[in-house]
């Protein structure tokens, strides 16, 4: 399973490419409309976690009802970890703001400022804390496990090694993009069907 934090530079590395729009498993990010910070936590999230556009219901419209609905459902995390999700709702307007923690002082973001970030044009980019500003943070979040824990490594192990002796697993970039308890599952059930002779 990848983070959240691999989604986001995935996205920014399109964009600084060239790319207007970039697909990770069920999501379609638009990579260059400024000013939808919390669509852009969520698909990150949604895309690490093998789920379809809207398919989690831990996201508004704005950055200020994602941290509400966070906030209700007990998402907070004292020290974030790479893959969380940094809410800046101090002195951020209606709307507030929200990024990916990538670590190392960096969050990922989409936003209308031009004058921070890489790139610097408004829209997806990666950005220092520090530019942003530090005492605007309001929260640090963790919408789901970042260490898929429906699966023993050694069950997905066993499958996968099967399904590649099968021929059945293509995967032309080398990274997954289905949420490794989906994978297991179908895997299983191919498995079961192959040695019951179906």
């Amino acid at each position: 399973m990848a983070s959240p934090a691999d989604v986001a530079e995935k996205a920014v590395a399109a964009r600084k490419a060239g790319k207007h729009v970039l697909s990770v498993g069920y999501v379609t990010f638009d990579l260059e409309t400024p000013g939808m910070c919390s669509r852009f936590a969520r698909q990150c999230t949604e895309g690490a976690h093998g789920l379809h556009d809207f398919e989690s219901r831990l996201f508004g419209a704005t950055a200020i009802q994602t941290e509400a609905i966070l906030k209700a459902a007990g998402k907070a995390v004292a020290t974030p970890v790479r893959g969380d999700l940094v809410c800046l709702n101090r002195s951020s307007g209606k709307n507030g703001h929200i990024a990916v923690w990538l670590g190392g002082g960096l969050v990922a973001e989409n936003t209308i400022s031009g004058s921070r970030g890489d790139p610097r044009a408004p829209g997806t980019k990666i950005t220092p804390l520090s530019a942003i500003g530090a005492q605007r943070v309001t929260g640090y979040y963790r919408p789901f496990s970042l260490v898929d824990e429906s699966v023993p490594a050694d069950e997905f192990t066993a499958d996968l090694a099967w399904a590649n002796a099968q021929g059945i697993v293509h995967d032309t970039d080398g990274q997954s993009e289905v949420r490794l308890s989906r994978l297991c599952a179908i895997l299983n059930r191919l498995y079961a069907k192959i040695t019951s002779g179906v």
